[in-house]
């Protein structure tokens, strides 16, 4: 299966978030007035297993994604082409076109499944759990100064004894379209401290004294903790977000830790 960006939930925006920003150069006679918006692309398909007998098991895709609209072409392919390879693994490809090839990819990897589910009926007569569901949707906001905010809420079913859930978060520069990573605002050789204060944030926030504590309830046992990339530059702070396992097991769920950027002003680059 192609890699899928590990992505949280909110509230789907129908509304679109509209910025402009003004270019100029030597080919121009005046400044060029440059306008975008988000718009939204669905997918909503379903794959029976069998699909020569009614109420049948099925997959079901559903996709309702925000790509950018804009007269400037090269922010609107480097802005939507992050977005499509962050959350589909496929590079270049326009966005209705990612996640149609997105859920033809889905329903042949279901259709692999056919003779297991056919083996599982003629025993027990059922198979239901052959139900498979797969949903993402999006979440554009203003983040801090000139910067655009867009987060990911993906659930899925996908056999086993529960489903996942997990939340990706992207920023993006509203001039220039830059995807902004940690190395763009984090002063060099940021890493070692920003783990400890994440980790002492955490134990904080977990009530815990020590790593060893942190360790009894769980947290960091499997994995130490890390700066992550699933990050939000929030207008008043900045978020990291770690999905289930990424430093704790299913059962503790997400954790959140959220820094002001008074409060990492030592560390950020000016």
């Amino acid at each position: 299966m192609k890699p899928l960006l590990y992505t949280l939930f909110f509230i789907l925006l129908f509304t679109s978030c509209n910025n402009s920003q003004k270019r100029s150069g030597t080919t121009f006679a005046q400044e060029e007035q440059v306008t975008d918006s988000f718009a939204l692309f669905t997918k909503n398909e379903e794959f029976p297993i069998d699909s020569f007998t009614q109420g049948s098991p099925k997959l079901s895709v559903d996709l309702k994604m925000h790509f950018i609209v804009s007269s400037d072409k090269e922010r609107e392919f480097a802005i939507n082409n992050a977005i499509v390879e962050h959350v589909f693994g496929y590079k270049n490809l326009e966005p209705q076109t990612a996640m149609d090839s997105f859920a033809n990819y889905m329903k042949e990897e279901y259709m692999q499944l056919k003779d297991e589910y056919y083996n599982e009926k003629s025993i027990n007569g059922g198979g239901e759990w052959f139900n498979y569901n797969y949903d993402i949707v999006s979440q554009i906001t203003n983040g801090r100064e000139n910067t655009i905010n867009y987060s990911i809420h993906n659930v899925s079913y996908t056999g086993g004894p529960h489903g996942s859930e997990f939340y990706t978060f992207l920023n993006f520069d509203s001039k220039s379209g830059k995807e902004i990573k940690l190395n763009d605002i984090f002063k060099d050789n940021y890493y070692e401290a920003l783990t400890d204060r994440l980790t002492v944030a955490l134990a904080k926030q977990k009530n815990a004294k020590s790593l060893e504590e942190l360790q009894e309830i769980g947290y960091l046992i499997l994995n130490d903790m890390y700066p992550t990339d699933n990050f939000l530059l929030k207008t008043d702070s900045i978020v990291f977000h770690y999905n289930r396992y990424d430093i704790a097991p299913y059962a503790l769920g997400e954790t959140t830790i959220s820094f002001s950027y008074d409060e990492l002003k030592d560390m950020l680059r000016k």
